[in-house]
């Protein structure tokens, strides 16, 4: 069952993580993307590597409290080859990782219960004539068309190859109603190293799990809305979260004022720019009036926003609306500045679901 096992991982983990450094670079321009099309195997027709939803992968896991670690497959396969990991101390330290920012390392039962029921899996894969090899088989090639030599691996040549794939409902909202989950994040290595292949499989593990909490603090940084109080202060990044907590609105008021019209114009130019985005609007009113009143007052304001994007030639499918009424104030205070931040809209970008591939079981 192992043997199946690792040769299996082995091959979604080296073709992973062929996928997994072109996901580490720079957004490469888009000419290049249509020159060499590769996908990432999320199931479907896969999801595109070198658009900016790929490299953005990492926003699918702000809002995460928690998450289910599948590291039998490391403990099983390393028993199996008769590979000691560096440390027996792997689960602990996964643990303390995820919970320095925050994150709850949850058993299966309690991942089953949580929307989204969001799993990691640790995936480790070991191959080569000399598993329990001492030294390294390199062996030296010599090059007949330019008389170069380098080393290269013969027969026996070890390979270790790692990947930590997470996987939950819904690539953004968490739907604990989904009937099928897909990947939303992953990361790999490998080495063609034989010695010590236990400390090169403890010390991978972490790294990659370094990598996916570094993603995380990321996401949730972007989810944290950046308050804009200019046109040049709109964040170029396509998935951070901004807010507006000038006077859009006048008190009682759904009229858009001129002053706001520099960012909303702006806003409209990132909106064509991102393409690969929607949005989720949500206005917030002052408490200057019932909770029914300005629950009313934040929904038409909230269409008011809409309809100008709308008339911009912002698509209607891609502007959903979240009206708050004095639900969430950013302040309590009662003076002018303050009712004028809590009369506040937040401007929350999506990665489109369609682009995910999603495949319902």
């Amino acid at each position: 069952m192992f043997k199946s096992l690792a040769v299996c991982c082995l091959t979604a983990a080296t073709l992973l993580f062929h996928a997994s450094t072109v996901w580490s670079q720079e957004a490469a321009p888009a000419t290049q993307a249509t020159q060499s099309v590769k996908y990432y195997p999320t199931g479907g027709g896969g999801l595109l590597v070198g658009t900016e939803e790929y490299l953005k992968n990492y926003a699918s896991l702000a809002g995460m409290e928690g998450i289910y670690v599948v590291l039998d497959y490391v403990f099983g396969s390393s028993e199996k080859n008769g590979i000691t990991l560096k440390h027996d101390d792997l689960e602990e330290q996964v643990r303390q990782r995820l919970e320095r920012v925050g994150l709850r390392m949850l058993t299966k039962e309690e991942m089953e219960l949580t929307p989204g029921q969001p799993e990691m899996a640790v995936y480790p894969a070991y191959s080569g004539g000399s598993i329990g090899a001492t030294e390294n088989p390199l062996v030296t090639a010599s090059s007949a068309a330019n008389g170069t030599s380098a080393d290269a691996c013969d027969f026996s040549c070890c390979r270790n190859s790692i990947w930590v794939s997470v996987s939950q409902s819904a690539s953004l909202l968490r739907r604990p109603d989904s009937q099928y989950k897909l990947g939303t994040w992953g990361n790999g290595d490998d080495s063609n190293w034989c010695e010590n292949r236990g400390e090169w499989m403890y010390d991978a593990v972490l790294g990659v799990i370094d990598s996916f909490v570094a993603d995380y603090e990321k996401a949730e940084q972007e989810n944290d809305p950046l308050t804009v109080a200019s046109a040049d202060e709109l964040p170029a990044n396509c998935s951070q979260t901004w807010a507006v907590n000038l006077q859009i609105f006048d008190t009682d008021s759904t009229e858009l004022k001129q002053e706001i019209m520099p960012i909303l114009n702006k806003f409209v130019e990132q909106a064509k720019r991102c393409n690969s985005y929607d949005y989720v609007i949500e206005t917030h009113a002052d408490v200057r009036a019932t909770n029914e009143y300005n629950k009313l007052l934040t929904q038409v304001r909230a269409s008011v926003l809409k309809d100008f994007l709308v008339t911009n030639n912002i698509a209607y499918s891609r502007v959903r609306t979240v009206a708050y009424g004095e639900s969430t104030p950013l302040t309590d205070g009662q003076t002018e500045s303050d009712h004028a931040a809590n009369r506040r809209v937040v401007i929350r970008p999506q990665l489109k679901t369609h682009t995910m591939a999603v495949v319902e079981q």
